[in-house]
């Protein structure tokens, strides 16, 4: 018995797979419910590491957004997907940045910091995340108490290789 359970964990936890169901034309994965992504960061992260993180920053706020700083706990930038890249974000717009595990049995995390309207002093908003190598993935929002703006995020972090869609408002 203990050599079954032993088989079963390596399995389920080494071996990449994918349980597919169509839904109204849309296909949803099982396991973490949430539709096949062919972003072009997330694509390139999943394929490269054991973990990662793939954020679409999606602008509605009526201002543009300008990037501040993106400070990594854990992992790596991946390449081409580094938010630093792209310094304003136009109202209207979208951005998608990658972070990903970098080194045996290791997860990804960090955080992106961008100013947001025209307000003196500029207010500031924190994406913050973490996806481990093993646990729960996690993510937040932050902006200053009394903000006009506010966010959208319409799936919960799950997954080895998470995908966020974040719409500032």
């Amino acid at each position: 018995m203990f050599k079954f359970l032993l088989f079963t964990f390596i399995i389920l936890t080494f071996i990449p797979f994918n349980i597919s169901v169509p839904i109204n034309g849309i296909d949803f994965n099982i396991l973490t419910r949430r539709q096949n992504v062919n972003n072009a960061c997330y694509v390139k992260a999943a394929k490269e590491s054991a973990r990662s993180t793939t954020i679409v920053l999606i602008n509605k706020s009526g201002t543009d957004l300008f990037y501040i700083s993106s400070p990594l706990d854990h992992g790596i930038w991946t390449s081409g997907c580094d938010p630093s890249t792209t310094q304003i974000v136009p109202n209207g717009q979208s951005i998608s940045f990658s972070n990903e595990s970098d080194g045996f049995a290791t997860g990804d995390g960090g955080s992106v910091v961008y100013s947001i309207g025209s307000e003196a002093p500029p207010l500031t908003f924190t994406i913050n995340w973490s996806n481990p190598f093993t646990g729960s993935n996690s993510y937040e929002v932050n902006f200053p108490q009394g903000s006009k703006y506010a966010y959208s995020a319409p799936f919960p972090p799950s997954g080895d290789n998470a995908y966020y869609e974040i719409t500032i408002l």
